[in-house]
C-alpha cells in the first residue's frame, strides 16, 4: 500500500471548514501560508479539497446528506436541539450519522468506493 491516504482527521477538518473551502479562503485553523510557490497548473490544494468534498457530498445517501447539511454546510444556524427536531433524530442517532458522513467522505476521497 504505497499510496498516500487522506486521514479521517483531515476529512473532519475539511467538513468543519466547509464554508472556507467553498469561498476559497484559508481554513479557520490553518497556519499562515507563504506565497512563494504557485502550482504550475493553477489548481491549488484548497481547490482540490473543495472539489473532492463536494463530489463526496453529492454521493452521500439522502439521510446522510441532510445530516451533513445541518452539521457542516449551514452550521450555527440552528441549535442542536432544533437540528435534532428537524431531522427527527435522537442525539445518538445524529452523532452516529455524522461519523458515517466522515467515513463515507474518507472512503470516497481515498478511492474505496
Amino acid at each position: 500500500m504505497g499510496r498516500d491516504m487522506i486521514g479521517r482527521r483531515t476529512i473532519r477538518r475539511w467538513l468543519d471548514n466547509w464554508e472556507h473551502l467553498v469561498r476559497m479562503e484559508p481554513m479557520e485553523d490553518s497556519l499562515p501560508a507563504s506565497n512563494s510557490c504557485k502550482p504550475k497548473d493553477g489548481i491549488t490544494n484548497g481547490m482540490l479539497n473543495k472539489i473532492m468534498l463536494e463530489m463526496a457530498y453529492d454521493r452521500l445517501p439522502y439521510d446522510l446528506k441532510r445530516v451533513a447539511y445541518y452539521r457542516w454546510i449551514i452550521k450555527g444556524q440552528y441549535t442542536l436541539s432544533q437540528t435534532l427536531k428537524l431531522l427527527d433524530m435522537t442525539k445518538d442517532q445524529y452523532y452516529y450519522r455524522c461519523d458515517l458522513v466522515v467515513s463515507s467522505v474518507f472512503e470516497f476521497v481515498n478511492g474505496y468506493n
